[in-house]
């Protein structure tokens, strides 16, 4: 008996089921790249993070997500020394967001779309003060789930720092995620 070449493929790569569910519970951690965009600059300010996740199956298409986490951006040391120069170069975000997520489950694939009210917390670099900032965060990203307890993934967060959009208008995280699952 021989196989279709796309049945082969969908036999190699796929399971039965992602078993993506409500009142499915999941947690882990986070490794990000960073970019931070400031306002009248000509490069971004890079770096590196990590977070937490938490999410919680309504449906079986919607999920509640929490997240947060930490990044460590790089200022140059010329505009760090200059803390006159403008504008205001944060080297610390730390963030924390709550929204809703919907999930495409298919296969043992999973990928996901979403929305976060997110909270910042802005300091250090040029910043002559720390603080607080408010905004959203779109999320996008895919997870395989290795088994049923656990799932590995690829995240992107948009972040949008409504309160201060004028001075950093865009800042972008990309990263891997490992996860815990249980409860379906």
């Amino acid at each position: 008996m021989r196989l279709s070449p796309a049945l082969t493929v969908a036999a190699l790569l796929g399971s039965p089921a992602a078993d993506a569910v409500e009142r499915e519970h999941q947690v882990g951690i986070d490794a990000q790249f960073v970019s931070l965009k400031v306002a009248n600059t000509a490069t971004s300010n890079l770096g590196g993070g990590f977070g937490a996740h938490y999410s919680y199956g309504l449906t079986d298409q919607f999920n509640l997500m929490a997240e947060g986490g930490f990044a460590l951006h790089v200022v140059e040391p010329e505009v760090e020394k200059d803390k006159g120069a403008a504008p205001q170069q944060p080297k610390t975000i730390g963030h924390m967001g709550v929204g809703v997520g919907y999930v495409f489950d298919v296969l043992s694939w999973v990928p996901y779309i979403g929305l976060l009210g997110t909270g910042y917390w802005l300091g250090g670099g040029t910043r002559t003060d720390a603080g607080p900032a408010g905004g959203l965060a779109a999320a996008l990203g895919i997870d395989y789930r290795a088994s049923r307890k656990l799932a590995i993934g690829l995240a992107a967060r948009q972040h949008f720092i409504l309160s201060d959009f004028g001075t950093y208008p865009s800042w972008t995280s990309v990263g891997l995620r490992l996860s815990y699952t249980w409860g379906w």
